[in-house]
């Protein structure tokens, strides 16, 4: 279960979320940060480490505001409408972008996937191209 299967993810989930707690951000409020395969989870469990997190830090703002502040999630290697979904949910549309995740993964798997994924058009180009664009000020 070490690397892509699983390991790969829980250790990047891991360290996003420590960067929160760490104080990183209350140092550095500009600082964006791009995280692959729709955030490793976290739009998923955000509600869950916020919770249990309250109970035992405070933090300046919410856990979930520093996550929503701070990161931007790509497609990479989750062509999945359901986790899209949750992502979109959690984050809003403006902070998904698209990417493949060669050589892991077939290029066509993430295109094909994102043109018929159930979004809105509008959506479908901000996740495209325009996220991206916007953040990266091409």
């Amino acid at each position: 279960m070490q690397g892509a299967p699983l390991g790969f993810g829980l250790e990047t989930l891991t360290h996003t979320f420590r960067l929160i707690t760490s104080g990183l951000f209350d140092k550095y409020p500009n600082l964006k940060i791009i995280v692959g395969h729709l955030g490793e989870t976290a739009p998923f469990t955000l509600w869950r480490t916020e919770y249990n997190l309250a109970k035992l830090t405070k933090l300046p703002k919410s856990f979930s505001d520093y996550y929503k502040t701070h990161f931007w999630l790509t497609t990479s290697g989750a062509f999945s409408n359901s986790a899209l979904a949750c992502a979109i949910a959690e984050m809003g549309v403006e902070r998904i972008m698209f990417a493949v995740d060669w050589p892991y993964v077939e290029n066509t798997l993430g295109t094909d996937w994102l043109k018929a994924a159930p979004i809105s058009d509008k959506d479908r180009a901000l996740i495209f191209e325009g996220n991206a664009k916007k953040l990266l000020k091409m």
